[in-house]
């Protein structure tokens, strides 16, 4: 009898005495049967515990399949991992605009006046206006007290520019 014919819900008891993700994790990647099983499992634990890490690797890695999956079993948008920016800043700074989308949809605050700033300073125009819909403040003092219309201006982006003056800058 293979794997296969193992009923889901065995297979989910047996996983609940595997007490490491890395176990279970090698258990889902064993067929695309026990995946399908598994990888909800995965994704609430990880969601629950280690938002930060799990937000901030998707985003490293522009995965926003692995955003969605892990904002829909619970990750904590505004999540940080010890040591690093939250994963709305880290989208913002590699211009994954689909990513800044989800998280702000799931309820990302932008509470770091730089986010805005460096979105002006790369010229990133949609994540930008997407900023400035979700609350952001074309006045923010970003860095070393520039504001994003100073910074939008360095970058010769006149589209930027342009939607800042528009919003109040």
């Amino acid at each position: 009898m293979g794997l296969g014919a193992v009923p889901p819900e065995l297979i989910l008891n047996i996983a609940r005495f595997l007490h490491l993700r890395r176990d279970v994790n090698a258990l889902a990647r064993v067929n695309q049967y026990l995946y399908a099983i598994l990888d909800p499992v995965l994704y609430h634990g990880s969601a629950k515990r280690l938002s930060g890490y799990v937000l901030q690797w998707a985003t490293r890695n522009d995965s926003v399949q692995t955003v969605k999956k892990a904002l829909q079993y619970g990750a904590y948008p505004n999540a940080v991992e010890i040591g690093e920016n939250c994963a709305l800043r880290f989208a913002v700074e590699h211009g994954h605009l689909a990513i800044v989308k989800l998280l702000l949809d799931h309820g990302a605050i932008i509470r770091d006046p730089m986010i805005l700033g460096t979105a002006a300073l790369h010229g990133f125009d949609e994540i930008t206006k997407l900023l400035l819909d979700h609350g952001a403040s074309p006045n923010a003092v970003a860095c070393q007290g520039k504001t994003p219309l100073l910074l939008a201006a360095q970058k010769g982006s006149e589209t930027t520019f342009a939607l800042l003056l528009q919003r109040g800058a």
